[in-house]
């Protein structure tokens, strides 16, 4: 089933098994319909398997019929999600370290851990399931609290209330989790067999969509880790004074009090900053980004607050997150009085004193700032923007999201909740792609064979008006570009849609090319306006999409590659850093794309179907064994693929021998990697 077509199956399908608004009756209504394909077929029997599966964990549910009071759960809650995400650290921490081996990365994006019956879950996935689930069960109860009027006396807790609770937070997780799957039937076009055990399978349907999704996926995950232990090692090795420079905001360096948190001392001590070192790379890659340009703007829904100071604050809260966090762990999820306390809570008035003294605000601003990370389990919220739990007069920390976040994605749901439109952020990652590339030409070899005009390209032609985002001229080679701003994708229905909005992008930039090409005289016109000289005669034009995600980039959609900034600034500086040993030698492996002006027009085309960012990754199909919980009968085996590199091979087929013994380069050649 094409994109397109599935597009268009979830505007008509009456509303699905994860929704309140489910009808059984009226999806076997619909299942009627004689004009229905098999495919259609296919999305209408998972429907009624995850009606069923999500029925029967729904009955699983008993929060509802507790006799402790909404505030005790939530802090029972609190504690138990504390400890499983110690739980889950600790483990992946002594994986991780068993599976590095002092040279490379990649055995730390490897690490998998074994969950609750389950099996071959990665670290992230976990972790986005315990932050997920946990924002429908407090939402419920924040609200149920909200709306407690009258004070009534808590009765005591219980082991028995306290394995009740943590088996709701369970129940939880594995709602979620089915609320994916069915997600990814919806959306990403997976489909439901029946395996010769009575098993359920869920596997791609599209397997060439999902093997891209997945190469993506690890080269955005490994693209940012690299670059933030890069930084982070580049600022570790600055003065003190220099640290306090950059982090322009001092971090919490001790706290005191028991229960609950008494005093918060600030500091820019070089102790401080350091522990603190990968929450400002995360900040800096955000605040000097495609968004630079709106850091400063008041968010229209936030009232005068702005976006680096939400970035600055929760740098702050993330500080004081890891303090408190020191004392709220316990290796037992069983104790009574750690989940009577819910964890170290704190006052508003003391939360709005750091923040006011971190920023340096005034008290107003501070309590503005504070609203905007606490969660009241409505509208846009959810606990990875919002991490605070307000009870009563004091507030709690959901730590799994503060701790173990992707502060991008964050920053983008502050934007989306902050009322910036698309359309604004799509212009700043134009402006700021061709700020980006002008600093690429000016620092590459051969400065004088990018030609780049400063702003979209106007056509009028038949009295409708085409715009190309932006227009590079490279030796006698033409580049159109189609320039998409779109947010993070973290669910399967984000990455539809992310899918979607791209498989658009590449129809649009098709036809515009074919607009140049059928135009062409005209076109030189326009570029002569905007200060390029092209060739009289048509050249080469080559078109592609410009994402600002490493998401789908470095594979075609309907022969128009789509790329990230990486990809096209490593081309215009004619040198991409395939391996770096940072923990032997430093040596590394680049590699160089062109000798001329001729060579680089005329390589373009293969360059942007085949980058070096993701040649030598071999895709192999992978499976996770869920196992519902028992009672629910359900054993479903989820099908995937997983990203496998050989570092070995990858210095045979470049420098032909098992060790990089220097800092060397050599030409890249691209051909199709069939392993993709």
């Amino acid at each position: 089933m094409a994109s397109k077509d599935r597009k268009e199956i979830r505007r008509q399908l009456p509303p699905g098994p994860n929704k309140k608004e489910f009808s059984r009756e009226k999806w076997l209504s619909a299942m009627d319909a004689e004009s229905w394909t098999p495919d259609f077929h296919n999305l209408f029997t998972a429907g009624l398997f995850f009606d069923t599966l999500l029925t029967r964990i729904r009955a699983e549910k008993k929060l509802s019929q507790s006799r402790l009071r909404p505030a005790q759960l939530m802090r029972a809650i609190l504690a138990i999600s504390t400890h499983h995400y110690h739980r889950i650290c600790g483990l992946s921490m002594s994986q991780s370290m068993a599976a590095h081996d002092g040279r490379n990365l990649n055995g730390v994006l490897d690490v998998t851990l074994d969950c609750d019956g389950s099996e071959e879950f990665f670290v992230d996935e976990i972790m986005t399931g315990l932050g997920d689930g946990l924002r429908h069960v407090l939402g419920e109860l924040v609200n149920e609290h909200r709306e407690t009027t009258l004070w009534i006396p808590e009765p005591a807790l219980t082991q028995a209330d306290i394995e009740q609770i943590a088996h709701e937070v369970g129940v939880a997780v594995t709602y979620r989790t089915a609320c994916e799957y069915w997600s990814e039937c919806e959306g990403n076009g997976y489909l439901l067999d029946e395996e010769h055990d009575g098993s359920v399978a869920l596997r791609p349907g599209d397997t060439n969509k999902e093997r891209c999704r997945t190469v993506s996926i690890y080269r955005r995950v490994n693209a940012a880790l690299q670059h933030s232990l890069s930084l982070a090692a580049d600022l570790k090795g600055l003065s003190p004074q220099q640290k306090a420079s950059v982090s322009k905001v001092p971090l919490v360096s001790r706290i005191y009090g028991g229960t609950r948190v008494e005093r918060v001392d600030l500091s820019f001590n070089e102790k401080t900053m350091d522990e603190g070192v990968l929450a400002t790379v995360e900040a800096l890659t955000v605040e000097e980004g495609c968004y630079e340009e709106l850091m400063d703007r008041p968010l229209p829904k936030f009232g005068a607050v702005t976006l680096r100071q939400l970035m600055q604050a929760w740098r702050v809260l993330e500080s004081l997150a890891r303090r408190v966090y020191e004392d709220a762990v316990t290796d037992d999820v069983d104790d009574i009085a750690a989940c009577e306390r819910g964890g170290p809570a704190m006052s508003r008035y003391l939360l709005t004193n750091v923040i006011a003294r971190a920023l340096r605000v005034d008290a107003k601003r501070a309590r503005d700032i504070l609203a905007v990370f606490v969660f009241r389990g409505k509208g846009e919220q959810e606990l990875w923007t919002q991490p605070l739990i307000r009870i009563g007069d004091l507030y709690y920390f959901v730590f799994p999201c503060i701790l173990s976040v992707h502060l991008f994605r964050i920053a983008e749901g502050w934007m989306r909740q902050g009322g910036v439109a698309m359309a604004v952020r799509g212009t700043c990652f134009e402006r700021f792609a061709r700020k980006e590339i002008e600093i690429a030409r000016k620092r590459s070899d051969a400065e004088r064979i990018f030609k780049l005009v400063n702003s979209k390209l106007k056509l009028k032609l038949n009295g409708v008006t085409e715009d190309i985002d932006l227009v590079l001229v490279v030796g006698s080679t033409i580049l159109l570009i189609e320039a998409k701003c779109i947010l993070w994708p973290d669910d399967a229905l984000q990455f539809a849609n992310y899918f979607d909005t791209i498989q658009d992008a590449a129809g649009q930039i098709k036809a515009k090319a074919a607009l140049v090409r059928g135009n062409y005289a005209y076109f030189c016109e326009r570029m002569a306006k905007n200060g390029v000289e092209v060739p009289a005669d048509c050249p080469e034009i080559v078109s592609c999409v410009l994402v600002n995600s490493a998401i789908y980039t470095g594979f075609a959609f309907d022969g128009i590659p789509v790329i990230d900034l990486p990809i096209l600034l490593a081309y215009i500086e004619n040198s991409y850093v395939k391996l770096k040993q940072w923990r032997t030698d430093g040596h590394e492996l680049s590699l160089r794309f062109y000798e001329g002006s001729e060579d680089a027009g005329g390589g373009l085309a293969a360059y942007l179907a085949h980058p070096p960012h993701l040649a030598d990754l071999q895709v192999q199909e992978r499976e996770t064994s869920f196992r519902f919980p028992e009672q629910n009968g359900v054993h479903l085996t989820h099908h995937f693929y997983k990203v496998d590199t050989d570092l070995a091979e990858i210095k045979r087929k470049y420098v032909g021998k098992d060790e990089l013994d220097s800092t060397q380069s050599v030409r890249y050649r691209p051909s199709p990697d069939v392993s993709r």
